[in-house]
């Protein structure tokens, strides 16, 4: 029981992500010819850099393929 209430007590400090801040930028998007205006425009990445300002203390998380298929990005 003591195990149970330790682990719910460390859980409560953890905050969960919202799935609807998630997005996803396929290798198919990213591969087009890149400018400072394409990539503006890139809906994934507007509606990031929204979410991004309107959350105080807001945080990104990156993640990219390694290896071989993450030095392409």
């Amino acid at each position: 029981m003591k195990f149970i209430l330790f682990l719910l007590a460390m859980l409560i400090g953890v905050p969960a992500p919202a799935a609807d801040t998630i997005q996803r930028l396929g290798a198919e998007q990213w591969a087009v010819p890149r400018s400072a205006e394409t990539i503006i425009r890139m809906p994934a990445l507007a509606t990031t850099m929204q979410n991004l300002r309107a959350t105080p203390g807001g945080r990104l998380l990156l993640r990219y393929p390694g290896g071989d298929a993450g030095t392409l990005w």
